[in-house]
């Protein structure tokens, strides 16, 4: 089932949300910070992601990612979807042979 997504869904009032806060210190990166990590751009890696069903045509989170808790959002109202880094890289790197 697509969820489908409305403005509010950006600000952190409406995430009910019990997980750490995806900061560098918690573990998690961006996905420009991502590609840098393997040379590569956000794009790229977002690309990816997709492929692995990771990510939605929208470019936000699957039920998948969110069950291998591999995401957290970062910011405050407004925020974005930060990735947990070795999570996420042990999945570019086994799964896509990154």
């Amino acid at each position: 089932m697509t969820t489908r997504y409305e403005p509010y869904h950006y600000l952190r009032e409406a995430l009910d949300w019990h997980g750490p806060e995806g900061t560098k210190e918690n573990g998690y990166l961006l996905l420009r910070e991502v590609g840098g990590l393997y040379g590569t751009s956000s794009h790229e890696v977002g690309a990816k992601l997709k492929e692995l069903n990771l990510r939605d045509d929208d470019g936000r989170p699957t039920e998948r990612a969110f069950a291998k808790h591999l995401v957290a959002p970062r910011g405050y109202p407004k925020f974005t979807w930060a990735w947990h880094e070795q999570r996420t890289r042990a999945i570019l790197e086994y799964e896509a042979g990154w």
